[in-house]
C-alpha cells in the first residue's frame, strides 16, 4: 500500500508541475553517479541514475539503481531534487562553476530482496548528458 502511495504522490507532483508551466517542463535524460544514503537501514549506497525530468532547469526527477559496498542487494531509488549550480546561477551568481553539476534531493528508495521502502536523501556530482 505504501508503494502505491507513494507512487499516487510522485506523479501528482510531476502532473502539477508540467500542468501550467509546460513549456519549462523538459525531458532531459542524462547519467549520474549517485550516493544515497537510506534512513531505513542506516547505510550508505553507491550507484547510477538517470535524470529523467527537469523544470525550469532546477527541479529534476530521477531514478538510480544503487547497492551497498558491503553486499550484493540492490535498491531502486526515485527521487525530486534541486540541481545547485543552475539554482545559484538564477539567483545572479555568475562564479559558479559550469562544468560541475551537482544536485541534492530526496527520494523514496525500494529493497526488492527485503520489500521494504524508506526515506533516502541523494547527492549526485558526476553528470553525463546525452
Amino acid at each position: 500500500m505504501k508503494k502505491l502511495v507513494l507512487v499516487a504522490v510522485l506523479l501528482a507532483v510531476l502532473c502539477f508541475a508540467g500542468s501550467g508551466q509546460a513549456a519549462d517542463l523538459r525531458w532531459d535524460l542524462a547519467a549520474s553517479g549517485d550516493v544515497v544514503y537510506d534512513f531505513g537501514a542506516r547505510e550508505f549506497l553507491y550507484g547510477g541514475g538517470l535524470t529523467l525530468v527537469t523544470y525550469k532547469e532546477t527541479l529534476e526527477l530521477r531514478g538510480a539503481v544503487c547497492t551497498p559496498a558491503d553486499d550484493s542487494k540492490f535498491s531502486l531509488n526515485i527521487g525530486l531534487g534541486l540541481r545547485i549550480v543552475p539554482a545559484l546561477q538564477k539567483l545572479g551568481m555568475t562564479w559558479v562553476p559550469s562544468a560541475l553539476t551537482p544536485s541534492i534531493g530526496f527520494g523514496a528508495l525500494y529493497t526488492p530482496s527485503d520489500n521494504r521502502v524508506a526515506a533516502s536523501v541523494y547527492v549526485s556530482v558526476i553528470r553525463v548528458a546525452f
